[in-house]
């Protein structure tokens, strides 16, 4: 699948409140640099013979997985993306929501199920009624 002007997309569920809507993470919103992803082989089993020699089994289930940043914003900013987020949460408890990632080792989508891990923000300033969070790291996990 050819890139689309995307990296991430949050799949609306189907059955939800949203009908089909789908949320694209703004571009402008992401450090580029910081956009790192993975294709993960999961391993069943892995182990070395007396020789050395590696012996590996894997599932053939492989897992998505990228890690971004946010640049520097405001709470009305930041907390903009991340509500549109949360309202296409698969499972609340559990952040759980499906996209579509790019990943780079096969120049093309993944579309899964993914967990999103607890965020640290990071307060840099106030300007009068606004808080200026720090570049901010997020997560989309595989299952």
């Amino acid at each position: 699948m050819a890139y689309e002007g995307y990296l991430i997309k949050i799949k609306a569920v189907p059955g939800s409140e949203l009908g089909d809507w789908d949320y694209v993470i703004p571009m402008g919103a992401i450090v580029y640099e910081s956009y790192k992803a993975t294709y993960s082989v999961l391993d069943e089993d892995a182990k070395r013979a007396g020789t050395g020699k590696l012996r590996r089994t894997t599932y053939p289930h492989k897992v998505g997985h990228c890690k971004f940043t946010f640049r520097q914003m405001d709470n009305t900013q930041l907390f903009g993306i991340l509500e549109l987020i949360q309202l296409h949460y698969v499972k609340k408890r559990q952040k759980k929501v499906k996209a579509s990632i790019w990943i780079p080792e096969i120049n093309g989508y993944v579309t899964d199920y993914f967990y999103i891990p607890d965020i640290e923000f990071t307060i840099l300033r106030t300007e009068g009624n606004k808080v200026i969070y720090s570049a901010t790291e997020m997560e989309l996990i595989g299952y």
